[in-house]
């Protein structure tokens, strides 16, 4: 939802300094993620979906600042703006369905590598895997980490299938809510 320009308050010094600097480090990707969102035949409409998240993030300055990564933010409402621009030009794009373009995706999409490159430099899933219960740990790494079937994973860990079932349940759970939550 946008604010409209008489609702609008000009950003403190502190804040048009954290934008600025947030802008400047991540320009290159933020294009990067909103032109590979968009495809070649749809970037004439790309500098609108760069202006237009540079603006959001003027409004939403407040949740950036608190946000756990604000180079995730942005990384993630590019995308969405992105895909809002698509939605408005829906039909000037003569898409029929702009979701469909969500699809595709190659080993080097950039927005993928973008969130990534954040995740791993935020050392997330070591906090998340710290989070885990001593049991959970060993089933994720029996399952994820060495890529056991849960059959074998019970076997080595000598308890029966159907706790590796729920305790594989219970850390996928358990990731979520931490990743939903900003645990980290």
């Amino acid at each position: 939802m946008s604010i409209k320009s008489s609702q609008r308050r000009p950003l403190s010094a502190e804040d048009s300094a954290l934008l600025r600097l947030l802008i400047e480090e991540n320009d290159k990707t933020v294009k990067a993620v909103i032109y590979s969102t968009l495809g070649e035949q749809y970037s004439y409409v790309a500098e609108e979906a760069v202006a237009e998240l540079y603006l959001l993030a003027c409004e939403k300055i407040n949740k950036i600042k608190t946000y756990h990564s604000p180079k995730a933010w942005l990384m993630i409402a590019a995308k969405r703006v992105a895909w809002g621009v698509i939605k408005k030009h829906k039909k000037d794009l003569r898409v029929a369905a702009y979701d469909a373009l969500s699809e595709e995706s190659s080993k080097d999409d950039v927005f993928e590598d973008a969130v990534y490159a954040i995740w791993i430099e935020d050392k997330v899933p070591e906090k998340i895997i710290a989070l885990l219960t001593k049991r959970e740990r060993e089933v994720y790494h029996k399952l994820y980490i060495e890529e056991k079937s849960p059959a074998e994973a019970a076997e080595e860990l000598g308890v029966k299938i159907n706790l590796i079932n729920n305790v594989r349940k219970n850390l996928k759970d358990k990731i979520k809510d931490a990743v939903k939550q900003n645990k980290f």
